[in-house]
């Protein structure tokens, strides 16, 4: 998958699949069985490891990639 060439650690990927499927920080971390607040502090990682700002930036991102191995197909 796409995600895992961002070299993630398994949790804070997890963390970006639930994104691409829509989901918000709460519903997030519901379903992780984690605080909002830690999940505002993983995806705080998340944006500085990928260099995006984000949600928006993050998503592109993973799209540009994806398109790119689509392409070097």
């Amino acid at each position: 998958m796409v995600v895992t060439e961002l070299k993630l650690s398994r949790q804070q990927t997890r963390i970006v699949e639930l994104i691409l499927h829509g989901k918000q920080d709460t519903e997030i971390a519901e379903e992780l069985g984690l605080t909002v607040a830690t999940i505002r502090t993983y995806l705080k990682r998340i944006y500085a490891r990928t260099e995006t700002d984000k949600r928006l930036s993050l998503v592109l991102l993973i799209f540009r990639i994806a398109q790119t191995a689509t392409d070097g197909s």
